[in-house]
């Protein structure tokens, strides 16, 4: 993806548009052409404007159409689209929130909605807008690529690290980089909220090599090369032991590739790096579960719960384990806690469900059930979301007390 917008023609609708409007592409004297008067007129006259490709035109002629008939679905989408193309974030974003309340069940306006929200630097308003968009879906993969790359730089912005690496895999899952994907890559794994194209800006020369000589391994390692990720991973730690988060991603990748020990020992060099850091510790607790070392399991958890008690994976994390330990009761709790702070996390609500039946709380678990499988369904729900790989303890050895 080496242009992060798309062309103009390649959004849904106005190629549509302009296919069927071929027959128009003689143009008509201005001297013998009527001037149009009705709304079909002025629609009629839109449409060829766009037809034309010229943006100029075609947004003034679209703009009185539009004052005619402001319900006019087409012209919404034609005029937000150009607009955008055009850099007018604030004209966009009216003309595609119009669009989203007279066609609402249609993903590619709430897309590009969020890419406008993007734009204004809204990045709260455009994640709510491009999930949307996402749960509803986007037919066109062009827009799909733009508006997915955009929702993990929103995630990026706030915060929210594992989700943003969530959903860069798919890029490298299907083999499609880019400078911005491998370096959004690095700042997801090194917890850095900065937009790729802040990088030279905000970052040092030598924080910038980190970012980008991370985001190749982590790319590597969400692109299944295991042996690639692993080289280019060993140069990281290499030059950057110290840093926050690096030897983190190296236990990450240790345990894709099947070495636990040696996974345990970089979270517990992590933690000496950073002695307050939550997702070493949750790690380091998944792999004591792993090899049914509750206690010690559960000192980790209950240490991560202490340091960041709004944290939905702390919560969860001492709820699984107290759900293995068979206190069904103490799960409970933590996985209600667990639930509010993360609705739509699909793993949470199983493992609620499995805990429920344990307290012969049929009834909740079923509703519990319901919305697992209502959640699992759903492109936003993060299943694996690298700080609690569900994997890990749910689908791992049988066990008596697995749900």
């Amino acid at each position: 993806m080496r242009a992060r917008r798309p062309p103009i023609a390649s959004w849904p609708c106005l190629l549509a548009v302009i296919a069927s409007l071929a027959v128009f592409a003689v143009a008509v004297s201005p001297a013998r052409a009527a001037t149009p008067s009705t709304p079909a007129q002025l629609k009629h006259a839109a449409t060829r404007a766009v037809a034309a490709g010229k943006a100029a035109p075609a947004m003034h002629a679209l703009a009185s159409a539009l004052r005619a008939d402001p319900n006019w679905k087409e012209g919404l989408w034609d005029l937000g689209t150009l607009l955008y193309e055009a850099h007018n974030v604030r004209g966009a974003r009216q003309a595609f929130g119009r669009l989203t309340q007279l066609d609402p069940k249609h993903g590619a306006p709430w897309a590009m909605l969020g890419l406008c929200d993007f734009e204004a630097r809204d990045f709260g308003r455009s994640l709510k807008h491009l999930q949307e968009g996402r749960s509803l879906g986007l037919p066109n993969p062009n827009l799909q690529a733009v508006a997915l790359y955009d929702e993990a730089q929103d995630l990026l912005m706030l915060e929210q690290f594992p989700q943003a690496r969530h959903l860069l895999r798919g890029f490298a899952l299907n083999h499609r980089t880019s400078p911005g994907i491998v370096q959004a890559f690095g700042l997801a794994a090194l917890h850095l909220p900065v937009l790729p194209a802040q990088l030279g800006r905000v970052l040092s020369a030598r924080r910038r090599r980190l970012v980008d000589a991370m985001g190749l391994a982590v790319y590597q390692m969400e692109a299944r090369k295991p042996l690639a990720a692993q080289k280019a991973m060993a140069a990281v730690v290499r030059a950057f032991p110290r840093v926050p988060y690096v030897q983190y991603n190296d236990g990450i990748l240790l345990i894709r590739t099947s070495h636990l020990h040696a996974a345990a020992m970089a979270f517990q060099r992590e933690l000496q790096v950073q002695p307050r850091n939550v997702p070493a510790r949750l790690q380091l607790a998944a792999l004591r579960v792993q090899s049914a070392q509750y206690a010690q399991a559960m000192s980790l958890a209950r240490q991560a719960l202490r340091l960041q008690a709004d944290n939905f994976a702390t919560h969860y994390m001492v709820g699984y384990i107290a759900f293995r330990q068979g206190r069904f009761a103490e799960a409970a709790r933590q996985l209600a806690r667990a639930k509010a702070l993360a609705p739509e996390n699909s793993q949470v609500r199983y493992t609620l469900a499995q805990t429920d039946l344990r307290l012969h709380r049929e009834k909740a678990a079923l509703r519990e059930e319901r919305d697992f499988r209502r959640l699992e369904r759903l492109s936003s729900s993060f299943r694996n979301n690298g700080v609690l790989p569900a994997s890990v303890y749910l689908h791992s050895q049988p066990h008596s007390g697995t749900p």
